[in-house]
């Protein structure tokens, strides 16, 4: 225990392929595994997760913990709450995480209190394939169009070779985009860094801001911006780290922009702030760049935008 220096904490509901393969990322880590705990917060899933997991085995410590299905806030709330390390690192279950993410997440950390965001990478091909392994296809987008991308699946036995997976991947516009606010020191849009799917915060600093707010839901959407947000009311550091990466195996999401649209009227609700109200241009990519995006804040007014 005197060597447990992070908690990972990773929400998952229903998606047992994604999962194996995070979880076989982290035997590969460069830290030795009694330095960090993950903490699998199962938020209902009815897809044999449990059942994967009783015959998964790993060399770190590996804690599941399961609840009724109440939506990621809560999920990652649970987790903080039961985690025994200090230093809590969020991943999401459709992450590989390079070798280096749990190592460059403590070390952002040792000289002061933050929040860090860590690098993603897109894997876009494997967006059609319900398992991302064996190429079985959602059924909705199955067909004779899938089997020449096939071949862009990745299997368990190759997690260990990043450089592999890393060839397969691109990084995001919202990806870019952050790395050019902390590039330009755009201190007022860092609190966008603060995802799920990649992040660390101090536990005492996610508790003073008060954790994820549960009343997002079950929906897909902006909870964790929304908490970035207010640990950059409370003045809270941000950092980037572009050694902290890992690879989002995408997957079909049929409802985004209904989604975004949603969950950002209710972030915007909460925090009335032109940044917020237009966001959905910028995560879209309506808008292309952080640039293009502040100056379109800064020229235009709410009520100017609703009478479009």
């Amino acid at each position: 225990m005197d060597k447990l220096k992070a908690a990972v904490v990773i929400p998952t509901f229903n998606k047992k392929e994604r999962l194996l393969l995070t979880l076989e990322s982290f035997r590969y880590q460069t830290v030795s595994p009694d330095t960090f705990e993950v903490l699998l917060v199962d938020d209902g899933s009815a897809d044999g997760t449990r059942e994967m997991l009783q015959e998964w085995e790993g060399e770190f410590s590996l804690r599941y913990i399961e609840q009724n299905n109440k939506g990621r806030s809560a999920a990652r709330n649970r987790g903080v709450e039961e985690a025994r390390a200090e230093l809590i690192i969020f991943c999401d279950d459709d992450m590989i995480a390079a070798p280096t993410f749990v190592e460059a997440h403590i070390a952002a950390h040792q000289e002061r209190p933050c929040a860090a965001h860590g690098m993603i990478y897109n894997l876009p091909f494997l967006k059609f394939f319900k398992n991302p392994s064996t190429g079985e296809a959602y059924e909705e987008l199955d067909g004779e169009s899938l089997v020449l991308i096939r071949r862009y699946c990745i299997r368990k036995e190759e997690i260990k070779d990043i450089s592999y997976i890393k060839s397969l991947s691109k990084k995001t516009l919202i990806e870019k985009n952050i790395a050019s606010i902390f590039k330009n020191n755009l201190a007022q849009y860092q609190w966008l860094s603060f995802t799920g799917a990649n992040s660390s915060c101090e536990k005492e600093l996610l508790e003073r801001a008060g954790m994820f707010d549960e009343g997002f839901g079950k929906a897909w959407g902006a909870e964790d911006f929304e908490l970035g947000y207010r640990l950059y009311l409370q003045h809270t550091p941000f950092v980037y780290l572009e050694e902290g990466y890992n690879f989002h195996m995408m997957h079909a999401r049929m409802d985004f922009q209904d989604a975004l649209r949603k969950s950002n009227d209710k972030f915007y609700r909460m925090h009335p702030d032109k940044k917020i109200y237009f966001l959905p241009k910028l995560l879209s990519g309506e808008i292309k760049s952080i640039e293009e995006y502040k100056d379109y804040v800064n020229s235009h007014t709410i009520n100017e935008y609703e009478g479009d």
